[in-house]
């Protein structure tokens, strides 16, 4: 029998700052139900990441944004979905933080107000943040 290869999905993600805060939402599904990520979600077949990346800020935070360069590359643990996460730069164009689709909270936080949060990739760009 021929060995068995599970290939990852691919996600994107932005990481959308204003005033130096730094727009999160909260998930309402499993993994980290109740905790809070970067807006994010899988590409769709033949979509173009950037594109991908600024559908998902508006379909889970209200807000459109404009997608900048990557700012990494991340690989998922199977314990967090098992995807390749591609998180860009974004800039907010317009639009308050409003929940929607996988997401039942929305808000820009300071750096003293940061929410328990989900995911490695969203920490690790929260470090970042913090230690800038």
């Amino acid at each position: 029998m021929p060995p068995v290869h599970r290939d990852p999905k691919v996600a994107v993600g932005v990481a959308v700052f204003r005033d130096d805060k730094l727009l999160l939402v909260r998930r309402v599904m499993e993994p980290f139900r109740g905790r809070w990520s970067l807006p994010g979600g899988y590409l769709d077949l033949g979509e173009q990441p950037r594109a991908a990346a600024a559908r998902e800020a508006l379909e889970e935070a209200g807000v459109e944004v404009s997608v900048g360069a990557v700012i990494d590359v991340f690989a998922n643990p199977l314990s967090e979905g098992g995807a390749v996460f591609v998180l860009f730069d974004a800039t907010w164009s317009s639009g308050s933080p409003t929940p929607g689709d996988d997401a039942d909270a929305a808000a820009f936080f300071g750096r003293d107000e940061v929410p328990p949060l989900a995911f490695a990739s969203t920490e690790d760009v929260v470090r970042r943040w913090l230690a800038s």
